[in-house]
């Protein structure tokens, strides 16, 4: 049996895995979709920073920016197969870190972002755990697809076990 790999990633990345492996991310403000095909037992994360660029000149092909790394994500389900629908999806984080704003956060226009790009590829979510005012420890454990959450505070000393 082979041992499972644990893989770590950061906002700006997305990586796919097959099984046995887990992929693993923190997330705040930032929005994770996880996406794992039952049959093939392979899936992925992309973890982006922010809905979008300020200015058009300096930043091109970003992961941390949800206009590219939402069809990097898309890229590599399709190398795999060709319905996007035959995936399982998840949509995380999006926090609000900064409870007493009263602004629209970061976190919220991360996951309209993320809303609108799975409603226009008819993408239907299995899993959710968005918003609210907590970090996320997400794990993807890409033999079951089983993604597990811990949730803490801020200001919590909980890290990556």
């Amino acid at each position: 049996m082979l041992k499972k790999q644990s893989i770590l990633i950061h906002p700006g990345e997305t990586v796919f895995a097959e099984a046995p492996a887990e992929i693993k991310t923190l997330l705040g403000s930032c929005v994770a979709v996880t996406a794992w095909h039952p049959e093939l037992k392979i899936g992925g994360i992309c973890h982006f920073q922010l809905a979008e660029r300020k200015s058009q000149s300096k930043i091109k092909d970003n992961l941390r920016y949800a206009e590219f790394a939402l069809p990097e994500m898309q890229e590599k389900m399709q190398s795999y197969v060709s319905e996007l629908s035959d995936f399982h999806i998840g949509l995380f984080g999006g926090s609000n870190l900064f409870a007493t704003s009263k602004l629209k956060t970061v976190g919220k226009k991360n996951l309209k972002v993320a809303r609108t790009w799975l409603k226009q590829h008819q993408l239907t979510l299995n899993n959710e755990d968005t918003g609210d005012i907590f970090c996320r420890n997400l794990t993807l454990d890409l033999n079951t697809g089983v993604v597990a959450v811990e949730r803490y505070m801020v200001d919590s000393e909980k890290i990556f076990k």
